[in-house]
């Protein structure tokens, strides 16, 4: 094994782990900053040959842990039984001790409009020591930490202080004055980040109110960028990361990634539908607001806009086929029949698989004995919802009649009805273009409004790219050009000029540049999609015994081919099958790894969480996903 230590200053090594461990050494005992996959324990002593104190569990007396998620903390257990103290952020103690009530809730996964804590937390509960807070300050052999609360990539993250000059006998060439800040996950580099999608947060509006955080893309970039001013305010030498490299010029790095993330933001602001829904919450938008009305039009005689997210397409005769029906539009529509004002409904189609969009189809399609029609691109995710984490997810299977492919056109009465594949809001999302007698509508879902593209929420897959994502939708308006809009969120009809057209579609591609800044990766998309790694299916109910089958699937958002190599992790009582697989992943596919799995025949909980340890060529990832799996007798 090749040595993963780099001897920061005297006394003090940094371990390259899945992610950075601070070493601490001092009269023969060891402390920790951060775990990793707890790999530190298989390399032994600190400096291959021979050279320093042996890093074992009998010699270390505590880990500190920036914050809660698992890769940093996934080699934790096995550690904390030989009697290691573990001490955690106060605010996040609870998904280190407790983290089954996290895992029992199914909100999770289903109905979700907010993403923190993410999932990416511990599978099982470990003890905890110690929980720290802000103004605490930790001794140990002398030497003390000061603990910051800087929340941002999570919302109890904290950081280390460890000023060496405080500690006169701290022995050894190259310390001096020395302060070595331990900053979690808060920056990768000079100005870049590991991830943008864990900075999802509540937008504030005008009034003190706050959204849920589905609707504030980078909103928790401020508080990240107020806790790193907190931290630079105590005069760092050195930032350590977790992910990441060691910064030895904190101002500089801080500086940079403050130029990065506010030019990115404002790309953002520019185009979000925000300037439309939540034009309160930022000046740059109440300039706006009033002046995208002019974009506004009504509808045709045709579409009818009777309830919430739905719309009707209403032939001569008076029948109709519906798009989208959630809550209780089945109700509305039985009361406009039954005062004659609506016939029969004879199909449905289904924009994207949100809930308040699909969460009354099936009880329309059973009451109205009509088909639902759906694009390709979802139908999997609308009959096999749980076997997703998506935002906005609801969890019971629809049925879908009729699939159909982009570009499939098909007539219902005097109205010719075309489908695309449509990615705008949602990565599993569909237009539907309806023509008759030359005039033309496209009904985009939640995908545009008046004031731009709805992409507020990362944890929905909106991808940067060419013929990807909105650029593949915006690149679909401009051949099509249709006459109008329609969101069902958005009152009447709206449209674009080409020039406003044009202008959306140079503005969205130099965002690709600008996040390309941000992040270490080779496409930014991966650090911008919270699910290019993904276990399928993400939650299922098997027989006690039975064999599970889980697939590890990887987009590769590159322009060249990675290679993954996954490997499963099981709870107690579990066996492996076929535990573990490598594929060789062309640009721009997502390959899938197949592994299997035997459930225990006998078990004290019925909820059992399967993680994932993948690497994607050299880079090693640590446990980066996990599935859902309920068992019954």
């Amino acid at each position: 094994m090749h040595n993963r230590y780099t001897q920061l200053i005297s006394g003090l090594r940094i371990y390259r782990d899945v992610i950075n461990v601070g070493v601490l050494q001092r009269n023969g005992r060891v402390l920790l900053i951060g775990c990793g996959e707890g790999k530190i324990f298989e390399q032994s002593p600190l400096e291959k040959g021979g050279r320093g104190l042996s890093v074992r569990p009998e010699n270390v007396d505590w880990i500190l842990m920036t914050h809660h998620h698992r890769d940093e903390a996934a080699g934790l257990a096995p550690v904390l039984e030989h009697g290691v103290r573990l001490a955690v952020p106060a605010k996040e103690q609870y998904l280190f001790d407790a983290v089954e009530t996290f895992w029992a809730n199914d909100t999770v996964w289903r109905h979700n409009y907010n993403f923190h804590p993410s999932p990416l937390s511990l599978r099982q509960s470990v003890p905890v020591a110690r929980a720290l807070s802000e103004g605490d300050i930790f001794e140990w052999q002398g030497l003390t930490i000061e603990v910051l609360e800087t929340p941002g990539h999570t919302l109890g993250s904290v950081t280390y202080i460890i000023d060496f000059n405080k500690l006169p006998s701290w022995e050894g060439p190259g310390v001096g004055s020395v302060k070595v800040a331990f900053v979690g996950d808060m920056l990768y580099g000079p100005g870049q980040l590991w991830d943008f999608h864990s900075l999802q947060g509540r937008l504030r509006m005008a009034d003190g109110s706050m959204t849920s955080e589905y609707h504030g893309f980078g909103e928790n970039s401020e508080q990240l960028l107020i806790g790193l001013e907190k931290i630079l305010q105590r005069k760092p030498d050195f930032l350590v990361p977790s992910h990441g490299v060691v910064i030895e010029q904190p101002e500089s790095a801080v500086a940079q990634l403050r130029e990065n993330i506010e030019a990115c933001m404002a790309n953002y602001r520019q185009l979000s539908s925000g300037r439309w829904y939540f034009w309160t919450a930022k000046p740059d938008w109440q300039a706006v607001r009033d002046s995208l009305n002019q974009n506004c039009r009504p509808l045709p005689p045709w579409v009818l806009e009777f309830y919430g997210t739905s719309r009707a397409i209403v032939a001569d005769d008076g029948t109709v086929f519906l798009i989208d029906c959630a809550g209780e539009c089945p109700k509305k529509i039985a009361e406009l029949q039954k005062q004659g004002k609506m016939r029969a409904v004879e199909g449905v189609w289904i924009t994207h698989y949100h809930d308040d969009h699909v969460g009354a189809v099936n009880d329309v399609r059973s009451q109205q004995n009509c088909s639902v029609y759906a694009h390709e691109c979802m139908v999997d995710i609308l009959r096999n919802p749980k076997a997703y984490y998506m935002p906005c997810l609801d969890p019971n299977p629809i049925t879908v009649d009729k699939i159909v492919k982009t570009g499939e056109t098909w007539q219902w009465k005097d109205f010719r009805l075309t489908a695309y594949d449509f990615p705008g809001q949602s990565y599993y999302d569909a237009a539907l273009l309806v023509e008759r007698d030359g005039f033309s509508v496209l009904f985009t879902g939640d995908s545009l409004t008046p004031g731009g593209i709805d992409d507020y929420c990362a944890q929905n897959r909106n991808l940067l790219g060419e013929g990807v994502g909105f650029d593949r939708c915006l690149a679909l308006l401009d051949e099509l050009r249709p006459d109008l809009l329609v969101n069902e969120h958005v009152a009447g009809a709206f449209t674009f000029s080409p020039a406003e057209l044009h202008e959306m579609q140079a503005m969205f591609r130099k965002r690709e540049a600008l996040f390309g800044k941000l992040f270490p990766w080779d496409h930014p998309n991966y650090g911008l999609d919270p699910q290019w790694i993904r276990c399928y299916p993400y939650t299922q109910v098997v027989k006690s015994g039975s064999e599970v089958h889980v697939e590890i699937c990887v987009l590769n958002h590159s322009d060249i081919p990675h290679t993954a190599s996954v490997a499963i992790r099981l709870p107690e009582g579990w066996k492996i099958i076929s535990g573990c697989g490598e594929k060789q992943i062309p640009s721009k596919t997502e390959g899938r790894i197949s592994l299997s799995v035997l459930a225990p025949a006998t078990f004290e909980h019925s909820r059992h969480i399967v993680g994932c340890v993948v690497q994607y060529d050299d880079l090693h990832l640590g446990e980066i996903v996990e599935a859902i799996v309920d068992i019954e007798p």
